[in-house]
């Protein structure tokens, strides 16, 4: 129901659940407990360590349909769709003026 009973003392955000509000408690007292092996980066949470590795794989899970080009985040897929859609538009203007 959107409830969120859990309360940061020091932030006063909100949470639904307290296993939330402990995570979040890291971020004000500076604990960040995984650690990228090859560079030594750390993160609050464990999937934005896994998030973090594709940065030493190479791995793109996002490929552009237009020209291929891939990206290791949708957000950056998003927005790099946003060019070929300007391009197409200043194209539609040069052909139809």
């Amino acid at each position: 129901t959107g409830e969120k009973p859990y309360s940061c003392d020091i932030c006063s955000k909100r949470f639904a659940q307290k296993s939330s509000l402990n995570i979040h408690s890291f971020i004000h007292i500076g604990i960040k407990q995984f650690s990228c092996p090859l560079c030594s980066k750390s993160f609050l949470r464990k999937n934005d360590l896994t998030l973090h590795a594709r940065v030493h794989t190479g791995k793109k899970r996002f490929c552009c349909n237009v020209c291929n080009k891939g990206f290791s985040k949708r957000q950056y897929l998003t927005n790099h769709i946003l060019i070929h859609a300007s391009e197409n538009s200043k194209s539609d203007m040069i052909n139809n003026p």
